[in-house]
């Protein structure tokens, strides 16, 4: 319940549309844009990519801390 104009998509189809953007909306048919951009992303398994690849890049960077100490720890934060 945000005035942010903002919608997104997370993993298992779940879509999420701040208030602020539906306000905002001047049409349906605005509203119904944003909402098969969101489906779109579902479909095309978005956040799941980004999620696979956020942890793919975590555990790489865990030698890092062994390696570089608090400079390593630090990009393996920086990376997720």
């Amino acid at each position: 319940d945000s005035d942010e104009l903002n919608a997104f998509a997370l993993p298992g189809g779940f879509l999420y549309v701040n208030t602020g953007l539906i306000l905002e909306a001047q049409t349906e048919a605005e509203l119904a844009g944003i909402l098969a951009h969101e489906i779109a992303h579902v479909t095309a398994r978005h956040a799941v990519e980004q999620a696979t690849k956020r942890s793919i890049f975590q555990w790489l960077t865990i030698p890092l801390i062994f390696i570089g100490g608090p400079v390593g720890y630090g990009i393996q934060q920086a990376v997720g």
